[in-house]
């Protein structure tokens, strides 16, 4: 364009038009300058002051063109309040954004023929074959994807995100993050498995997982599996996602994301016992004992305890004792990445609402013959969230469970969660104090009359 102090459009004489555009002024760098520096105190995608993933690469680069802008040159006042206003509509996410940036593929051009130099954005290569596939027509499982494109990849492949100019990952100290993928078989040959790390220089992070066998073709509908792994980061900086493939695989929709926050309730009541599990570790409050369920006795009826000491691991069921009533809420980034967790002989649930417990389980009661683990008789006996039911091989089942210095359950219980027995009675309606082999009569403490045979 030809600068003018005034913008407009002059005919000249060969009838050839000529724009001329308004020069900006230094009220409008001004302006400019004031726009980017509200632009850098915005959060893209992560809070205020941590790292900015590169998914917002199209706001990072409006940002640079803007501060790239020469004042001693002449700058159309146009262009400089277009930069104005595209930084002025700037708004923070609502929600953390995926750290990977083009991670699942999406952008990627589909190619006829493998080769080292796939177009696939901010990846780079170790070595193996590979090509981008999006024919969701031939392959079928990509119908079920984020991205409707896949990477395949023959075997032996190693790519990692990170490393590329301009395409940096990077992740908030001592955070927990979700790594997600989706893997499957190729169209033919042998179906193998993937591993990933997600590191930083100083190799903290999530060191290794690994996936299993791809079980279905790529050309089959909802062949697709996804795997997900939580970890927790080291000290804030760039990371570098690292994907390797052992044969015939396509992988898609790569993801990484701050996990959300969950809250676990630990209760003991005047009891002195109770059962936990946390999708997060929980330090051990001051008077209460935890154990890990490992094994039972050779008699049959004693539980083996293993101590837990300081600190309950993330996802570990465990038996609590304290001699005083408890009721504390925990809250944190959750680790889980599944509704239940078994450790030893319990399972604890972390499903985030009230599950049935397995017929032949046992759960933790107070009933007329002490606190202990009651055998599950019937199938509408249910275990809260953060609580734990036991398990124990038929062979090694007896009538009672017995631990923290004689305590014991005794097998039979039925109904709702909470419900204990008040009084019971043998076949002929006459009161017992303990159950009695045959029919027992057994009134609960919610008002219920259950009958019992006891072998």
């Amino acid at each position: 364009f030809i600068n003018k102090a005034a913008g407009g459009t002059k005919v000249g004489a060969d009838n050839v038009k000529i724009t001329f555009k308004e020069i900006a002024t230094n009220e409008d760098y001004a302006l400019l300058k004031t726009a980017i520096a509200a632009a850098e105190a915005k959060p893209l995608g992560f809070e205020a002051g941590e790292y900015a993933p590169y998914n917002n690469v199209a706001t990072l680069k409006v940002l640079a063109t803007a501060k790239a802008v020469n004042q001693n040159a002449v700058n159309a006042k146009e262009d400089i309040e277009n930069l104005i206003s595209a930084l002025a509509t700037w708004t923070a996410n609502e929600t953390d954004v995926d750290a990977v940036y083009n991670g699942d593929f999406a952008n990627s051009t589909p190619n006829a023929t493998s080769g080292v130099d796939v177009d696939v954005p901010g990846w780079t290569w170790v070595q193996g074959m590979r090509m981008i596939v999006g024919d969701a027509e031939t392959d079928l499982a990509l119908a079920n994807t984020n991205a409707g494109k896949a990477l395949f990849s023959w075997g032996s492949t190693t790519m990692v995100y990170g490393e590329k100019e301009g395409y940096t990952m990077p992740l908030a100290a001592h955070t927990v993050y979700e790594l997600s993928f989706k893997y499957a078989g190729w169209r033919d040959g042998e179906m193998g498995y993937a591993t990933a790390s997600v590191l930083n220089a100083n190799n903290e992070g999530l060191k290794s997982t690994q996936t299993g066998n791809a079980t279905k073709r790529i050309n089959v509908e909802s062949a697709f599996a996804t795997h997900v792994v939580r970890f927790t980061t080291g000290e804030a900086g760039d990371y570098k996602l690292t994907l390797w493939v052992s044969k015939h695989m396509a992988i898609t929709d790569v993801t990484i994301t701050k996990a959300p926050e969950a809250t676990a309730t630990m209760s003991i009541s005047a009891a002195k016992y109770g059962t936990f599990i946390a999708p997060f570790d929980v330090e051990i409050p001051a008077g209460v004992t935890a154990s890990k369920i490992t094994g039972i006795d050779a008699n049959g009826v004693t539980l083996t305890e293993e101590a837990v000491e300081g600190t309950i691991p993330a996802n570990t069921p465990v038996l609590l004792y304290s001699e005083t009533e408890v009721n504390e809420e925990f809250t944190a980034q959750s680790l889980a990445t599944q509704d239940t967790y078994t450790v030893g002989r319990l399972t604890g649930n972390l499903s985030g609402e009230t599950i049935n417990a397995p017929m032949d389980s046992y759960i933790l009661l107070n009933g007329a013959n002490g606190v202990g683990f009651y055998r599950v008789v019937t199938e509408d006996v249910t275990v809260k969230n953060n609580r734990v039911y036991l398990t124990v091989p038929a062979a090694e089942a007896k009538a009672f469970f017995s631990f923290g210095g004689g305590a014991t359950g005794i097998n039979g219980v039925e109904g709702a969660e909470g419900a204990t027995e008040v009084v019971r009675f043998n076949a002929a309606g006459v009161q017992v104090a303990a159950p009695v082999k045959g029919l027992n009569i057994v009134k609960m403490s919610d008002g219920t009359v259950k009958k019992v045979m006891v072998k």
